[in-house]
């Protein structure tokens, strides 16, 4: 009986789906056949970060409409080619338009044009704009040493994994970079006791608040529906080089930092200000109820290690459990180092 109530259920919301789209197909259809009419017609100029005009650009264009036949399909056509600094592109018969512009040594960029149906203006059925393109230069590219892991407390194994950077301690006077030695340059994922002091002199590590007396402070249960979780967690950079540390981007440059931003404008370390070992993430009251949990946000960092440059993104932090109590916590680094000493690109490629 239960599966033929779900079965009928069934039937009567596809229909209700399929009623909606038919009358939207129709809709369109009776509205001077909007499709054949609606297009773009999208001007600009190409130029450089000092609006300097740029020739030699490749243009993608790929413009897409809805098709009424197959309900939610759409229907995409795509092709590129060669502008100069100015351009206009003119497009009948498609409601989306998505136009990428590539030149060899600059970043990318791309624009999205939707020309709703809904809600035009059926006297206006051409959407006109003008628009700005300013390309970013790809500065010098350098070499990088990258890692992508997980470090992970583990309650249950009395375990850490910690991100080692031992390899990035600084040259002694006299000593000179060979090829050879570059290779050597890499982040490894280390596991540890928790009971064993470990000996590596750099890494990162995942922590919690600790009271006087070394022990974790776990809030109350009842804000966790009965299970206890450390109050704050904190990503520990230990180094024995005093100039080692973090630099909070956000603070750095007084915004907060897009993944955009992060990967194409922020390609040059500070030289100095690395004065932060601890980055802690507290426990944040939810507005809607009376329960807390921690703020689910990406942190962009520069680092500074043993005279290596890098910037890196510290990722929301997730706790597991089982019935009754804390398994493991875990947080994620993207981490890019780097591998010549001293110099301050951001900009990297792998070998």
């Amino acid at each position: 009986m239960k599966k033929k109530s779900c079965f009928i259920v069934f039937i009567a919301a596809y229909a209700i789906i399929g009623s909606f789209f038919g009358l939207w197909a129709q809709e369109i259809n009776n509205n001077n056949n909007l499709l054949d009419v609606i297009g773009f017609d999208i001007n600009g100029e190409v130029t450089d970060t000092n609006g300097n005009p740029l020739d030699n650009v490749l243009l993608f264009i790929q413009i897409g409409r809805p098709d009424p036949e197959n309900m939610m399909e759409t229907e995409y056509k795509t092709n590129s080619e060669s502008i100069g600094s100015k351009f206009r592109v003119q497009k009948t018969g498609y409601s989306i338009l998505r136009l990428s512009f590539h030149k060899d040594g600059y970043y990318d960029e791309r624009f999205s044009f939707d020309n709703n149906i809904s809600k035009m203006d059926i006297s206006k059925p051409i959407l006109q704009k003008s628009i700005q393109v300013k390309m970013t230069k790809i500065p010098p590219r350098a070499k990088k040493a990258a890692a992508s892991n997980y470090i992970v407390y583990n309650f249950e194994d009395e375990t850490k994994s910690i991100f080692d950077l031992s390899a990035f301690s600084e040259q002694k006077k006299g000593e000179t970079e060979s090829t050879e030695v570059e290779k050597k340059y890499q982040i490894n994922i280390k596991t540890c006791s928790l009971k064993t002091k470990d000996d590596t002199k750099k890494y990162i590590e995942l922590d919690f608040k600790r009271d006087e007396k070394g022990n974790i402070v776990y809030a109350d249960p009842s804000l966790f529906f009965g299970i206890s979780y450390p109050t704050a967690y904190i990503v520990r950079f230990h180094s024995d080089n005093p100039d080692d540390g973090f630099i909070l981007m956000e603070d750095f440059h007084s915004k907060p930092i897009t993944l955009d931003d992060f990967n194409k404008k922020y390609t040059t370390a500070p030289e100095k200000g690395y004065n932060k070992r601890e980055i802690t993430i507290e426990l944040k009251k939810n507005k809607n109820d009376t329960h807390y949990s921690f703020e689910k946000k990406s942190i962009p960092v520069y680092i500074k290690v043993g005279g290596h440059f890098g910037k890196a993104i510290i990722k929301p932090v997730y706790f597991f459990n089982n019935n009754t109590k804390i398994r493991f916590v875990r947080v994620g680094i993207d981490l890019d180092m780097n591998k010549k000493e001293g110099d301050r690109s951001l900009v990297f490629y792998f070998d």
